[in-house]
């Protein structure tokens, strides 16, 4: 009998995120890295996802863990999101996609943490 271990995400952890960050994840998938940094480190978030069932998913995942106050979710393009207000980005994308994004990224955000 084999049982998985729930793991929070490595990635709050990796880029030192505190309560005074604002985090972007790009790309947010089910919201999951946004929501543990919330609901366990104390920043604040925003999850963009093109996709509206992934948007449904993070909605339903926001309500479980209880951290609506600290984060929210859009549907939209990465490309027409305005980072200004993030101190951490989080991407987990194609390698094209971040050279795309990079314009977007410099020097508004300063340098990487991770």
């Amino acid at each position: 009998m084999f049982h998985r271990r729930r793991r929070r995400p490595r990635h709050p952890r990796l880029a030192r995120i505190t309560s005074d960050d604002v985090i972007y994840d790009l790309g947010c998938g089910d919201g999951r890295i946004v929501i543990a940094a919330a609901k366990h480190l104390g920043a604040r978030g925003v999850g963009v996802d093109i996709d509206p069932l992934r948007i449904q998913e993070c909605h339903d995942n926001l309500r479980r863990a209880n951290v609506g106050d600290r984060v929210r979710f859009l549907q939209a393009s990465l490309f027409d999101i305005d980072l200004t207000p993030a101190s951490v980005v989080i991407l987990y994308l194609l390698p094209s996609l971040n050279i795309r994004l990079r314009p977007s990224c410099s020097p508004s955000c300063g340098p990487a943490r991770a």
